[in-house]
């Protein structure tokens, strides 16, 4: 008995010196953490990691809760209205010590960025105005070939903002939240997550509830899918670029359902009431960016699809209505709307398209194209059913081509030109003497005699 009485003091005070010894080193190690030069050390490394200058009013560390940078931020020289690339009220992380001395492995369990904000300014040719790399050397060459692993990395309530060279806001968004992991081992990147934002603007173009998960490794980033809503309707993408290969190579692919195309015309070329229906949107194709003259290329497909729609204040319809006398033509509903397109280069090439309404139709006759400065060049015929042909005057009847229907309607083929905001028809010129004439301006009414 008395020999288990002793052998039960000896744990007791084995593991009083073990606790002890434990509590030492976790005081010294939270003391030698909390030194200005491990602050600055720290700031050090972490500049390196990221390849720039990181700077932070404080740094407080704790060898059980993680340490946790204060208001840290990197500055930009080269842009020239946003002084601050990226800042943020607190950056915190919880790591293992042991897998940094015993792996030599940086392992955070968990990497939180609170409100992170990331402002980018757009050069006079183009590029994006990145801060000059950090080339400064690490005081040691522990870190040289660490590994590094995170498993969980949070940002909660990020936001982006680019403007351009003008000053004017190119993109911003808002209400980032993401949750993912990263890993760097023998410097290669692997990242992958989750990621949802509360609102997109991209120039005039607006989405909102933004989700969408993504992976970056062996040089390429995919976006495998993405999805938001717009303007009443939902949209879809997904897209995979190339980091390393030449021209910056990005695939991708868009769809779009149910958009209010009034609305979208409002926001995106502020023109409202011209054009009303429910859009249906699919586009595919790449997107190269040319480093040297700072220009991409665009070389895409795509098709849509205009429901139950109305064309409002379209001008060439009304000038079509003004010519042939139909005043049921000037503001006509349609039921569908729906054409195929490409794009390459800035230029988009019309390969079909067709409109059907109740008493007429307008399709295409052969291809037609939208040049980059925005010149509308589309074959097109029209073909008035019997409702609409009985209200041609006579005069004008004869000159157009009976419809090969039994019911005795009418077509007419013309040129759709112009721009895309201010389209116009050219007519056969059998027609022209029926093109109405803008009346000349009203007579401006007489001086009155001054009253004696």
């Amino acid at each position: 008995m008395r020999m288990a009485l002793r052998l039960f003091r000896g744990i007791l005070t084995v593991a009083a010196l073990g606790i002890a010894v434990v509590a030492i080193f976790l005081f010294a190690l939270n003391f030698y953490l909390n030194l200005s030069g491990t602050r600055h050390s720290v700031l050090t490394y972490a500049s390196a990691a990221v390849g720039l200058p990181i700077q932070a009013e404080a740094l407080r560390a704790n060898v059980v809760k993680g340490i946790s940078l204060l208001n840290p931020r990197a500055a930009n020289p080269s842009s020239r209205r946003e002084g601050t690339l990226i800042a943020a009220p607190a950056v915190t992380a919880t790591y293992a010590p042991l897998a940094l001395f015993f792996q030599h492995r940086l392992l955070l369990h968990q990497l939180i960025l609170e409100k992170p904000v990331l402002s980018l300014e757009q050069g006079p040719d183009g590029r994006l105005l990145f801060p000059p790399p950090d080339n400064s050397p690490v005081p040691t060459d522990f870190f040289e070939n660490l590994r590094l692993s995170i498993k969980s990395l949070a940002i909660e309530d990020g936001s982006i903002r680019v403007v351009g060279s003008d000053g004017h806001p190119l993109l911003s968004l808002d209400g980032v939240q993401h949750g993912g992991r990263l890993e760097r081992n023998h410097g290669a990147l692997r990242a992958s997550g989750q990621f949802s934002a509360q609102a997109l603007t991209l120039k005039n173009l607006q989405a909102a509830n933004l989700e969408g998960t993504y992976a970056y490794g062996d040089g390429f980033f995919r976006l495998s899918k993405i999805l938001g809503t717009a303007y009443h309707g939902q949209w879809s993408g997904s897209a995979q670029a190339a980091r390393n290969a030449p021209a910056l190579p990005c695939d991708f692919s868009l769809q779009a359902t149910s958009l209010d195309l009034n609305e979208l015309l409002k926001t995106v070329v502020a023109q409202p009431d011209v054009l009303s229906g429910a859009l249906d949107l699919r586009l595919t194709g790449r997107a190269t960016y040319d480093p040297v003259r700072a220009t991409e290329a665009w070389d895409a497909q795509g098709s849509f699809t205009i429901s139950n729609g109305q064309l409002i204040h379209v001008e060439f319809v009304q000038a079509l209505a003004a010519t042939l006398g139909i005043k049921d033509l000037a503001q006509p509903d349609f039921t569908q709307c729906q054409g195929d397109f490409s794009v390459t280069d800035g230029r988009v090439a019309i390969t079909s398209f067709d409109l059907k309404a109740v008493n007429f139709e307008l399709a295409s006759t052969g291809p037609g194209s939208v040049e980059p400065d925005g010149t509308l060049r589309l074959p097109v015929q029209l073909t008035l059913l019997p409702e609409l042909s009985r209200q041609l005057p006579s005069i004008l009847a004869g000159q157009l081509s009976p419809s090969p229907g039994p019911d005795g309607g009418q077509i007419l083929t013309f040129i759709l030109t112009g721009t895309l905001t201010h389209t116009k028809v050219e007519l056969p010129e059998r027609l022209h003497s029926f093109q109405p004439k803008t009346p000349p301006p009203a007579p401006a009414p007489p001086t009155p005699a001054p009253t004696p």
